[in-house]
């Protein structure tokens, strides 16, 4: 009995993990990081930008940077490139 619960638990684990996707089996997520001139966040001046080269994640600032700020999830940042969210 034993040894048919330990089988189906391996049986279980392996369809989960295979049911999982692309990215979540590794990457880091990207942000789109938006800088606004003051709280009321109407005039926007500056963008992070992310970008991805086999699996590494860096980021450029376009713009300015300031203290009121907005992200959002961009895409995986995988070992092949960009992979969607």
């Amino acid at each position: 009995m034993l040894k048919r619960i330990g089988l189906l638990s391996a049986v279980a684990l392996t369809l989960t993990v295979g049911a999982l996707p692309a990215g979540a089996q590794g990457g880091s997520i990207a942000y789109n990081t938006y800088y606004f001139s003051d709280a009321s966040h109407t005039t926007q001046v500056g963008f992070l930008r992310p970008r991805c080269i086999n699996g590494n994640l860096t980021y450029s600032l376009i713009g300015s940077q300031s203290a009121y700020s907005e992200s959002e999830e961009a895409y995986i940042c995988g070992p092949n490139g960009p992979e969607p969210l």
